[in-house]
């Protein structure tokens, strides 16, 4: 008798099950607080096009220069005028 009973505690698998279910109980409300944190990852997603809208119409506006083309009309007219 006391043999069996010296086993079954020295191998901690019975009191090893009943320990392990309560634990968890108290868990699972714990995974609805990080919940609300999900949406805080999206914060930075509009962050990366913002880097890259300033940088796009800006290549664009100095390739544009529509005073290279103003510049040699004004002396043309003038040529014309004469």
């Amino acid at each position: 008798h006391g043999h069996d009973h010296g086993h079954g505690h020295g191998h901690g698998h019975h009191p090893h099950h009943p320990h392990h279910p309560p634990p968890p109980k108290p868990d699972e409300p714990k995974p609805e607080e990080p919940k609300p944190e999900e949406p805080k990852p999206e914060e930075p997603k509009p962050e990366e096009p913002k880097p890259e809208e300033p940088a796009q119409p800006e290549q664009p506006q100095q390739p544009e220069q529509p005073q290279q083309p103003e510049q040699p009309q004004q002396p043309e007219q003038s040529q014309s005028g004469q």
